[in-house]
């Protein structure tokens, strides 16, 4: 039998890299198991929008925040 189930991962609003990509599960069967793993890797949420570690900093008041200009791509696992 094939059944269709609904899955989730999480995209960089940046970069829109997938943040399992690489790895051996490329989605999750709820949003929050996505998230949490996710948010493992090093991906930060920063107002409602998703950034892998190549797409955000932490500034002079530790503050994060979306870096600008040139594209920095993140390969997971790094």
């Amino acid at each position: 039998m094939i059944k269709e189930h609904k899955m989730y991962s999480v995209i960089c609003d940046r970069c829109k890299i997938n943040a399992f990509e690489n790895d051996e599960n490329i989605a999750w069967e709820s949003e929050g198991s996505a998230w949490e793993m996710a948010y493992a890797s090093g991906w930060q949420k920063i107002k409602g929008r998703h950034y892998c570690p190549g797409c955000y900093e932490i500034n002079d008041e530790d503050e994060l925040v979306v870096k600008v200009g040139v594209r920095m791509y993140w390969t997971p696992g790094t």
